[in-house]
């Protein structure tokens, strides 16, 4: 496949396996894991909680077509249930037909591939694996698959007592997308009163999903101050300046920016690397 996919766990559980050059790996994600599928990796998911919501971010776009076609399919109920208790939704299956029609939106079924069902006690299918256990690392190049555990992985700090901390987490940098695209986040404290928030104007897009807490965010031609709280975006188009700063004792975002010229990047130059998911006490 082209598309390069991202999950981020927001709440609730799902398992996530991906397999190339006969490596084949699994994880059970609960909120704040993330995992990387790049370009031509076997892989497939399965929702374990029926209250889960997942943070897809593909590359390059165009990919979400598939799920207005499965979209099409959803379980409609006069009680407004999201779901069917004690029913499969949807089943593996070989129909010509189906496998010809996901063929068109870059998704190839590969009926021969076994997910290993067999999860350890920390969650992986590779009890050698490091997982909620120890420091998860990025991956080398723009096509290793990897899984990043909530706070396991690699933390940036910036920012100061007035002006706020920014703790930065990055999922996927430059390296690992081949400079299209990077996300991570954001752990934010709340700046003092008197402190003016910095403005960023950058040659890419950027968009922000609030992920605990609350955050304020200021955009070039909107008067006003925006509030987002848990679960909103924010989308700003490249060339546009804004700010943004933790409206709560603690907030946190997930970010995603486009080409390596990003929010993210610019805030780790000036940034030491840190050892802990909170700032400084």
């Amino acid at each position: 496949m082209e598309h390069y996919e991202n999950f981020y766990c927001l709440r609730g559980r799902y398992n996530l396996w991906a397999s190339k050059d006969g490596s084949d790996s699994g994880r059970q994600f609960t909120p704040g894991d993330y995992g990387a599928v790049p370009h031509n990796t076997t892989h497939t998911f399965q929702i374990t909680d029926p209250f889960t919501e997942l943070v897809g971010v593909i590359s390059p776009g165009g990919f979400e077509d598939l799920f207005y076609f499965l979209g099409s399919a959803n379980v409609s109920s006069k009680t407004q249930a999201p779901y069917v208790p004690n029913s499969n939704a949807t089943t593996p299956g070989g129909d010509p037909s189906i496998i010809t029609t996901l063929e068109t939106f870059d998704v190839h079924a590969q009926l021969m591939y076994a997910p290993p069902m067999t999860f350890d006690v920390n969650g992986t299918t590779d009890s050698t694996a490091v997982w909620h256990n120890g420091d998860n690392e990025l991956a080398e190049d723009d096509s290793t698959p990897f899984f990043v555990a909530k706070d396991y992985g690699p933390k940036y700090l910036s920012g100061d007592a007035k002006s706020g901390y920014i703790v930065t987490q990055p999922f996927i940098t430059s390296v690992q997308s081949a400079g299209n695209f990077t996300e991570g986040t954001f752990t934010l404290s709340k700046p003092a009163s008197n402190s003016s928030a910095v403005s960023w104007n950058l040659p890419g897009h950027t968009a922000l999903e609030v992920v605990d807490g609350v955050v304020y965010v200021k955009v070039e031609g909107f008067a006003e101050t925006i509030l987002l709280a848990i679960g909103d975006v924010v989308f700003v188009p490249a060339g546009t300046s804004f700010s943004f700063w933790g409206g709560a004792a603690f907030s946190k975002a997930l970010y995603v920016g486009q080409g390596n010229d990003t929010l993210d990047s610019r805030i780790m130059k000036e940034a030491k690397s840190w050892n802990s998911p909170i700032w400084p006490a």
